[in-house]
């Protein structure tokens, strides 16, 4: 896949954030979160995460997560949400985000589904 894929317009907006997890010097995994509305309620939007194929479930895409939705309510956010691939949804489920809405087709036809995550909620 080209780096450009892994561009989007929201990147430079004032808000977004990027978060990176380094080990032994290495990048493992990325994040960026931007400010969007989920069915026009003010929230985040998780978009772009990625863990190297080594890394996966070894807790580092958790722990982003987790400082993501911390930086969220830090900002005055309570929500945040993304399009969750069908596979990542138990991911998703276990860092408290709920999976609602039909699937659809994302990116490279891949499945996924809405994933949401606010304070307080329980899964």
């Amino acid at each position: 896949m080209p780096e450009t894929a892994s561009v989007y317009p929201e990147d430079e907006l004032p808000d977004t954030f990027h978060l990176a997890a380094s080990i032994d010097g290495g990048i493992v995994g990325c994040i960026t979160v931007f400010p969007e509305a989920f069915d026009d309620e003010p929230g985040w939007r998780l978009r772009g995460m990625a863990t190297a194929e080594d890394w996966r479930g070894k807790g580092v895409g958790a722990a982003m997560l987790r400082d993501a939705q911390r930086r969220v309510v830090e900002l005055g956010g309570h929500l945040l949400w993304c399009n969750a691939r069908l596979s990542a949804a138990g991911f998703y489920e276990g860092c408290g985000f709920r999976i609602v809405g039909p699937e659809f087709l994302a990116e490279m036809d891949i499945p996924h589904r809405k994933a949401v995550w606010r304070i307080g909620a329980r899964t």
